[in-house]
C-alpha cells in the first residue's frame, strides 16, 4: 500500500505500502523489503550504550529498539518494515547499521551510476528537533570505529505529517573534488576528502540510520531498501488518483480524493495533527487513536485492483457547541464543468462510536451552486469495510466549490469519522445511435435503437437501476435548408415510448406503443413530407449515464443523414416538451437547471422565475411554435423577477433566464 506524490524529479511516499519486487538486473545485489519477516521477530534491544548487530537479522541497534512491523494486519499478512522505536530508551547518539548485507563495492553494483534508495517514516518526534541524518555508509563494520564516513543530508523535511518518503541517494565518484548529489540531498564526506569518498563508496564497510532527536524521542520506520541503476519512482507502486469510485468509465476530478497523497489539495476549518484531538484530523491509515479497526474503501472493495491504497481522512468532530454549529471539514473547488452535462458526487463515510453518549455525524455537502444534501453517518464498528456512501448529480456551471461540513451542536462524546474516496465525474456520454428505415409507397418508417434488427435493442443505461422512460418522437419539418430546418408544430407529431402509449397532436390521440424497434404505430406519415425522427434517453446518476440525444431527418423514399440542424434551444424544448406531456410534470426534466425556479408551475397569472447564488439579466419566453412571447430585460439586477403570463394562450413555453455574468439558463412553463 505505497503511494507517492510528485515533487519536481523526486516522489514522495505517503502512505504505507505493498513490497518491491525484487529487481532482475545482474549487477542489482540487494534489495530489501522485509516481507520475509513477521511480527514474530524478536525485539531488539538496543538501549545499551555499545552497539551490537546481532540483535535482529544482520541490523545493529544503538540508543533505540528495532522489530518489524506489519503494516496490514487487520487485513491478514501484509506489509512488513523495519520499525525503530526510541521512546523506551535513554537519550544518546541513536542509530541503526547493518555490516553485512551492504558491504563492499558499490559502483560496481550499479554499473558505474545509480541509487541506493529507500522509503522513510517518522511516525513521531515527541520533543526537540532532528539532529542526525537519516542515512551514512561506513569503512568498517562498526560505526563507532570506522575512521571514513559520509552522510547523505536531507533536503526534503522529516515530518510525521508527510507519512512515507521515497529518498534515492545517488551512488557514483566524485567530480572535481564535488561529491555527488541531486535533488533529495547532499553527501557530505564527515573526516577526508573526496579521494576518501571514492575509496568509501568502493569499499563500504557498513550502512546505518541516524534517528536520534536531541532532549526528545522518535520513532521511524525504513522500508523497500534497494541498490539499483534506477534513481527514480519506478522502483516503487506510486500513489495515483485512482480508487473505487461510482463510476467507473470517467476520471475523477477531484484532485487526492483518495487520500493515497496525504495532506494536500484540500482545505479544512480543522486542523492538522496527527495526535487528532477534537477539531483537528489526520489523514492516515491507522484509526487505533479512536479505538476503531478502519480499511482503506477502495482495499475494501477491490484488495487486488486497488492494493496500494491505505490512507483516508480522520476527523475528530467538536460537540456540544451553540446550536447551528457547523464546520467545514474537507473543502475543494473544481473548475472545468460544463453547463451542458451532468455529473455525480460521491463520498463514503465511517463513523467511530464512543463509550457513552455516542454522537452519530451529521455531514451536509454542499455546492457553491445551490445544491446540498444531508446524512448521518451509521456504521457497523465491528466490519472495518462498512462504508456509508453519500451521492448526487447536479449540472455543471464553470467552477465549483465542495464543501463538507459537520454538525457539532450535538450534545455528548463522539461524532468522530473517517472520509474516503471523494470523487466528482461526469456522467458518461450515452453514445446513443438509431437507424432508420423509409419506405415511400406505402409510407412505411422503422426505426430502431443501434441497428435495425431488434438483437441489439438495448437502452444505455440500466433500466432496472433507472426506471425514468425514454421518448421516440416525430417531428414534421416545414423547410430545409443548408443543414438547418424549422420544426411545423401546426403539423402533426407526437412521441411514445414502450410503456407510455404513443401521444399524437394536431389531432390529438393515443396510440400503440412505441417500443425500441418500432414502427410508429398511429402515426399519419404523408408524401412528399419531411420528418425528424428522433430518440431520448433519461440521465441515469445510480448508473453514471448521462441523458442521451439523437435524430435523423427522412424524406418520402430518401434518407438525409444531416446532423447539426437543431440549435440548443431546439433540444432543449424538445427535452420539456416530452417531459411535460410525457406526464413527467414536476420533474425538472433532462435538463434541468438547478439554478433555475420557477412557481406557480402551472400558473395562470403571474409566475416568479428567480435564480439561486446570481442576478437576472433578462428573462425570455418562447411558444412551442418557437415564438417569442416575453422579452423582458431587467433595469435594475435582481435575483427574482415577477412577469404576467395571463394574456398566454395555455401550453407549454420555454423560459430562458440570462444572469449578470452572461450564463443561459433554462426551464419549462405550463400556463393553464
Amino acid at each position: 500500500m505505497k503511494t507517492f506524490i510528485q515533487l519536481t524529479k523526486k516522489v514522495w511516499l505517503l502512505g504505507l505500502f505493498l513490497s518491491l519486487a525484487t529487481l532482475t538486473h545482474a549487477q542489482n545485489p540487494f534489495c530489501e523489503t522485509f516481507d520475509q519477516f513477521s511480527t514474530t521477530s524478536p525485539v531488539g534491544n538496543g538501549c545499551l550504550g555499545s552497539p551490537t548487530y546481532s540483535l535482529l537479522n544482520n541490523w545493529g541497534v544503538k540508543h533505540t529498539d528495532i522489530n518489524y512491523q506489519d503494516v496490514n494486519s487487520q487485513n491478514g499478512t501484509g506489509d512488513f518494515y523495519l520499525f525503530l522505536d526510541d521512546t523506551a530508551c535513554s537519550n544518546g547518539s541513536s542509530y541503526i547499521f547493518n555490516p553485512v548485507d551492504y558491504s563492499g563495492n558499490w559502483i560496481d553494483q550499479v554499473g558505474g551510476v545509480g541509487c541506493f534508495c529507500y522509503d522513510f517514516r517518522t511516525f513521531l518526534i515527541a520533543t526537540g528537533t532532528l539532529t542526525g541524518s537519516s542515512l551514512s555508509i561506513y569503512s568498517g563494520t562498526d560505526p563507532d570505529n570506522s575512521t571514513i564516513r559520509a552522510t547523505f543530508v536531507l533536503n526534503v523535511p522529516v515530518d510525521p505529517s508527510l507519512g512515507w518518503v521515497r529518498i534515492c541517494a545517488p551512488i557514483e565518484l566524485s567530480s572535481g573534488g564535488v561529491l555527488p548529489s541531486n535533488a533529495d540531498g547532499q553527501w557530505v564526506i564527515n573526516t577526508g576528502s573526496a579521494a576518501d569518498w571514492d575509496n568509501l563508496i568502493q569499499n563500504v564497510g557498513s550502512l546505518g540510520y541516524a534517528v536520534d532527536v536531541a532532549s526528545g524521542d522518535e520513532r521511524f520506520g525504513i522500508d523497500n531498501i534497494c541498490i539499483s541503476e534506477e534513481c527514480d519512482s519506478t522502483l516503487t507502486n506510486q500513489p495515483t488518483n485512482e480508487g473505487a469510485y461510482c463510476c467507473d468509465e470517467s476520471e475523477n476530478m477531484v484532485t487526492n480524493g483518495n487520500f493515497e497523497f496525504g495532506d494536500v489539495d484540500f482545505g479544512s476549518d480543522y486542523t492538522q495533527n496527527p495526535a487528532t484531538f477534537p477539531s483537528q484530523y489526520d489523514v492516515t491509515d491507522n484509526a487505533s487513536a479512536f479505538g476503531a479497526t478502519i480499511t482503506d474503501h477502495s482495499f475494501c472493495v477491490d484488495s487486488t485492483a486497488y492494493a496500494n491504497n491505505d490512507m483516508y481522512l480522520l476527523v475528530n468532530g467538536l460537540t456540544n457547541q451553540p446550536s447551528g454549529s457547523q464546520s467545514v471539514i474537507w473543502e475543494q473547488t473544481i473548475a472545468g464543468f460544463e453547463s451542458e452535462k451532468e455529473y455525480r458526487f460521491c463520498a463514503n463515510f465511517k463513523n467511530m462510536p464512543q463509550c457513552t453518549f455516542d454522537v452519530l455525524p451529521e455531514i451536509t455537502v454542499q455546492l457553491s451552486n445551490g445544491v446540498t444534501q444531508t446524512a448521518t453517518i451509521n456504521t457497523d464498528p465491528s466490519d472495518p469495510c462498512d462504508w456509508q456512501n453519500l451521492s448526487f448529480c447536479f449540472r455543471g456551471q464553470d467552477e465549483i466549490n465542495f464543501q463538507i461540513l459537520l454538525n457539532e451542536d450535538s450534545l455528548g462524546d463522539g461524532n468522530d469519522l473517517a472520509i474516503d474516496d471523494i470523487s466528482v465525474q461526469e456522467l458518461a456520454d450515452p453514445m446513443l445511435s438509431i437507424t432508420v428505415q423509409h419506405q415511400g409507397s406505402p409510407q412505411m418508417v422503422t426505426g430502431s435503437i443501434n441497428t435495425i434488427a431488434t438483437g441489439d435493442d438495448v437502452l444505455p443505461y440500466d433500466p432496472t437501476v433507472c426506471e425514468d422512460p425514454y421518448y421516440w418522437f416525430v417531428l414534421t419539418v416545414s423547410s430545409f435548408s443548408g443543414g438547418t430546418f424549422t420544426i411545423d408544430w401546426a403539423a402533426p407529431y407526437g412521441w411514445g415510448n414502450d410503456t407510455l402509449g404513443s401521444s399524437l397532436f394536431n389531432p390529438p390521440s393515443t396510440g400503440p406503443n412505441w417500443d425500441l424497434t418500432t414502427t410508429f404505430p398511429g402515426f399519419p406519415f404523408a408524401q412528399d413530407t419531411m420528418y425528424l425522427v428522433g430518440l431520448t434517453t433519461p440521465s441515469c446518476c445510480e448508473d453514471c449515464t448521462d441523458d442521451g440525444f439523437t435524430y435523423q431527418l427522412i424524406y418520402n423514399n430518401g434518407l438525409n443523414p444531416a446532423e447539426g440542424g437543431l440549435s440548443d434551444e431546439d433540444i432543449e424544448f424538445i427535452y420539456s416538451w416530452l417531459g411535460t406531456y410525457g406526464g413527467i410534470l414536476g420533474d425538472q426534466g433532462p435538463h434541468s437547471d438547478s439554478m433555475v425556479s420557477i412557481y406557480p408551475n402551472p400558473v395562470d397569472n403571474e409566475v416568479n422565475i428567480s435564480l439561486l447564488n446570481n442576478e437576472i439579466a433578462s428573462v425570455q419566453i418562447t411558444s412551442i411554435n418557437g415564438q417569442k412571447v416575453v422579452a423582458e430585460r431587467l433595469t435594475r439586477t435582481a435575483s427574482e423577477a415577477r412577469i404576467d403570463v395571463s394574456h398566454l394562450s395555455s401550453g407549454l413555453y420555454l423560459v430562458t433566464i440570462q444572469d449578470t455574468t452572461g450564463n443561459t439558463h433554462t426551464g419549462k412553463l405550463l400556463v393553464e
